[in-house]
């Protein structure tokens, strides 16, 4: 069951999603074996079932749950704030899941970063979640057991050292990136393109400038 707190109404043509993943040692995603998307949702105690393949399932596997609930246009509004362990080649088991208000972008601050290779973007960083922005992307990363690592979706990571953080993005690892001012993060597609330079001025020919000093000296000595 998803039992969902705060004061706000579940709005019009919300969803709940139900996840079973895989954990990577020391933390993080691994893949998703199964999920479940409930529809018509009519209160904040939401029953569900979720049914998983046996052959896609790691006898040795580390395997956790969470919940989410989503708006009609994908929004996640509530979230796990504890994902829970859980057996998924034991007998089926009554599990009961706290979700929390997600942060809405005005009740989150937002910090500029720039990393050592360029790539830049938006950040607000809670003890509990991660959210980053690209340009219009939004990507949320919950907390991982490591109070240092937040993972999202499809491997994104932010990893937060003494001095700088890390993050990885669509596969792609950008190292020190810190804090900067007046930063404003580009569009996905922009984000790790290189700065375009001015172009030079052109080189004069040495004759052309060897006449044009013989022309200035004449006009001199006149």
């Amino acid at each position: 069951m998803l039992d969902l707190g705060g004061a706000d109404a579940l709005p019009e043509k919300a969803t709940a999603r139900i996840s079973i993943f895989e954990q990577r040692p020391g933390g993080g995603e691994k893949r998703i074996v199964a999920e479940r998307t409930l529809h018509d949702l009519e209160s904040k105690s939401i029953k569900f079932t979720v049914d998983i393949e046996r052959d896609l399932i790691d006898p040795d596997g580390d395997y956790r749950l969470r919940g989410e609930i989503l708006s009609a246009e994908g929004a996640i509004l509530w979230h796990s704030e504890n994902v829970r362990q859980i057996s998924p080649s034991q007998a089926e088991s009554e599990v009961r899941l706290e979700l929390v208000p997600n942060a809405s972008d005005a009740d989150l601050s937002f910090e500029q970063f720039r990393c050592d290779d360029g790539f830049h973007f938006a950040a607000a960083i809670r003890p509990e979640r991660v959210v980053v922005r690209l340009g219009n992307r939004r990507l949320g990363m919950p907390a991982t057991e490591r109070s240092d690592t937040f993972q999202g979706e499809h491997g994104n990571q932010l990893v937060r050292n003494a001095q700088a953080i890390e993050v990885r993005i669509d596969d792609s690892a950008h190292k020190n990136c810190s804090v900067v001012a007046n930063q404003s993060p580009p569009a996905t597609d922009e984000a790790s393109s290189e700065p375009q330079t001015e172009p030079s001025s052109p080189v004069k020919n040495e004759h052309e400038t060897s006449a044009g000093q013989e022309r200035a000296e004449q006009d001199t000595s006149n």
